[in-house]
């Protein structure tokens, strides 16, 4: 798996995790594993600012 891809799907995780944390398990009756990373970063965009906060531990630059 190269680099980028492998941080792309650890983006992913990490924006799963924190949307089910948050209640939300599917999106348009589309499971979250289905999403793209710009799809879950649009689903991440409208949780409250206490759930953004949780992304810093599991995000890495």
């Amino acid at each position: 798996m190269t680099e980028l891809r492998k941080a792309v799907e650890q983006r992913k995780a990490a924006y799963i995790e924190i949307l089910q944390k948050a209640g939300i398990y599917k999106k348009a009756s589309r499971d979250l594993h289905e999403l793209t990373l710009s799809e879950l970063e649009k689903e991440i965009s409208w949780c409250s600012d206490p759930i953004k906060k949780d992304m810093g531990s599991s995000h890495t630059s």
